[in-house]
């Protein structure tokens, strides 16, 4: 879909003049890309997995490629931290043994303030 400077923009199945603001092509019906707004990937950042699904909801049927990246984003922004927490957990685990560890957590729970 190419824009002109004006109001114009043309279909990107058959080519033909159309309004900026019109839905679908006036000569072969074919849908207007619709834009989405990159806003979307804050909702995918803040909400994570959640985020990305309710995007990808929101926005599957103007921008399939887009509301795609909004799920991946929110679906690595979920993974990520799972998968270095998991790693930190048994590096640790691995280096010091299954005592070190359990000192580890022993020295975490005497820092913490009890009520």
């Amino acid at each position: 879909m190419e824009e002109s400077k004006d109001e114009t923009v043309y279909c990107r199945e058959c080519g033909t003049e159309t309004d900026r603001d019109a839905k679908f092509c006036s000569e072969c019906g074919a849908r207007m890309k619709v834009e989405v707004s990159d806003l979307w990937y804050l909702v995918s950042v803040f909400l994570a997995i959640v985020g990305g699904l309710i995007a990808w909801l929101a926005n599957k049927d103007k921008d399939p490629e887009k509301a795609r990246n909004f799920l991946i984003v929110g679906t690595l922004i979920t993974v990520i931290p799972i998968a270095i927490a998991l790693i930190a957990f048994f590096s640790l685990s691995t280096s010091t043994g299954t005592e070190g560890v359990r000192t580890t957590v022993e020295n975490i729970s005497r820092t913490i303030p009890t009520g």
